[in-house]
């Protein structure tokens, strides 16, 4: 019997965290938290080398992140665009075809839901992979190929700074996820004193 070839394998995947928000509604940065013993940015880079194979750090204040062994802190090639700028910086910076690109305050992010997307992403030939539910997308939880550029440097072109603008012009493939009670979690953030209250209850049961 001849196995079947599944199409447009990567041999390998980078990963790519932004992290040059400024923590407004919060009040400090949140990549510094404490959060069971660790920074949320030593947990998310060691997460994430877990299925990596090199790790960058999407932020214009390098000095910040020395500390980390990491592939590299990649700052905006085009400053002021916010996370989609630390996208098209990091697509330029990465080896690797596909990056992981994730936010900096998912406390819980996790190595297996990564490995499963990782999956979605060779089950059929795209250039972006997101997870969706209920009709909502997560493009900071995404995969997102290099031939993505073309079309980031349209939208910013046309002075558009949602990531999503520029899915229409990509073939994404849509990571459905079902029944969402099972993976939400994976997806919360950081934003106020109450969401940090919240995950330190939790990470303590």
């Amino acid at each position: 019997m001849n196995e079947k070839k599944i199409p447009n394998t990567p041999a390998a995947v980078s990963a790519i965290i932004l992290a040059g928000g400024e923590s407004t509604r919060l009040g400090r940065d949140k990549a510094f938290l404490q959060i069971g013993g660790r920074t949320l940015i030593e947990r998310t880079t060691a997460e994430l080398a877990k299925v990596c194979d090199q790790v960058f750090i999407s932020s214009n204040n390098p000095e910040r992140f020395q500390c980390l062994d990491v592939a590299g802190v990649v700052p905006d090639v085009m400053p002021g665009l916010g996370p989609l700028g630390g996208i098209h910086a990091g697509l330029r910076a990465m080896a690797n075809e596909y990056g992981f690109f994730v936010a900096c305050d998912m406390p819980l992010l996790d190595a297996g839901v990564l490995r499963d997307q990782v999956e979605r992403l060779r089950a059929e030939p795209c250039d972006a992979v997101v997870p969706r539910w209920d009709g909502r997308t997560e493009p900071l939880h995404a995969i997102y190929g290099r031939a993505c550029l073309p079309a980031i440097e349209r939208c910013i072109g046309r002075g558009e700074r949602k990531i999503i603008a520029f899915y229409d012009d990509v073939r994404v493939a849509y990571w459905e996820l079902r029944p969402l009670e099972k993976w939400e979690r994976y997806f919360h953030n950081i934003n106020t004193e109450d969401d940090l209250r919240d995950l330190r209850r939790l990470i303590k049961k």
